[in-house]
């Protein structure tokens, strides 16, 4: 879509970040954080790269959050600047103790265990309820991994912020879940 940045290869996540990418431009975000960092496999979304490059794009804020140090220092041989903040904890610990207003949140932290979803489920709920005083009025909320059985990470997510008057912009099934705030 826009040649400046790193769009993913991975078929499940072009389509979304696509969507957000053209919506973050219109609205520019000061802040785009995410939770779960690059891995060091090039194969998967690229999430780490794209966003910070996104924010830099439109002059706003990228946050990584991990609890895992090594994929922290992976994401910070992957990208740099003075744009970019990298914080190793817990992202419900990092969300509640966020002080700015986001724009743009992308919850991708602790993997799903298909045949026990319910911890992952769980915690990209607590996440969403940690950040959910300092979305912006605005604010694009992106899950990821959905589009599977149990309706993957966002089965407690995508309910939770459609009775709380967000509306979905991705299509049904997708990998990722696209939200706005209206």
């Amino acid at each position: 879509m826009i040649d400046y940045l790193p769009i993913s290869t991975d078929e499940f996540r072009k389509d979304t970040f696509n969507m957000v990418t053209a919506l973050a431009i219109t609205r520019r975000p000061k802040v785009i954080i995410e939770t779960g960092c690059f891995r060091g496999n090039r194969e998967e979304g690229l999430s780490t790269l794209h966003l910070s490059k996104l924010a830099e794009f439109i002059g706003g804020q990228f946050y990584s959050v991990d609890i895992e140090p090594e994929y922290i220092e992976l994401a910070g041989e992957l990208v740099s600047g003075s744009h970019i903040n990298f914080a190793c904890m817990d992202s419900v610990e990092f969300l509640s103790k966020f002080a700015g207003q986001i724009g743009l949140l992308y919850l991708d932290s602790c993997d799903i265990d298909l045949e026990n979803p319910g911890p992952s489920q769980r915690h990209q709920l607590a996440e969403l309820g940690a950040a959910w005083g300092k979305l912006s009025r605005d604010c694009l909320v992106l899950l990821d991994d959905c589009g599977m059985r149990h309706g993957g990470k966002g089965a407690l997510s995508t309910p939770f912020l459609l009775e709380r008057g967000f509306i979905e912009l991705s299509k049904e099934g997708q990998y990722q879940r696209l939200f706005q705030r209206i």
